[in-house]
């Protein structure tokens, strides 16, 4: 671990985060939609990025605060825009609907937290 006096605040976002895909799991399954299943394809090459950010982490053994923040930053409006952009399309049914906006509140409240997280620890981020 990088900055272990962090590990709790990362940790509370990680735990959100799969609560968040059994959520997203449950209302592709009640969907039935192909627009909403090629939406999540989206949301997975987000995944994607995420891993290969935390193996580069790890292959160079070293990066910054700001760093890790920014990218976190990030990845979570990429996926809050995901979110608000499957809402907007209103080709999903009320439960997709529902829990899609209901993410994109959640995803703008993690990118509240983490830019507070970073002011409070000092660390500047664009």
């Amino acid at each position: 671990m990088f900055f272990p006096e962090d590990a709790s605040f990362w940790k509370t976002l990680s735990q959100e985060e799969k609560i968040h895909v059994l959520l997203l799991q449950e209302a592709c399954i009640q969907e039935d939609n192909p627009t909403f299943v090629n939406r999540l394809h989206e949301l997975k090459e987000i995944n994607r990025i995420v891993n290969n950010k935390l193996g580069t982490y790890r292959e160079v053994g070293e990066c910054t605060k700001s760093e890790i923040f920014e990218d976190a930053i990030e990845i979570e409006a990429a996926i809050a825009k995901v979110h608000l952009d499957i809402a907007k399309a209103k080709k999903i049914g009320k439960k997709g609907l529902q829990a899609f906006l209901f993410l994109n509140r959640r995803d703008r409240d993690n990118l509240s937290r983490i830019k507070k997280y970073a002011y409070n620890c000092q660390v500047a981020v664009k």
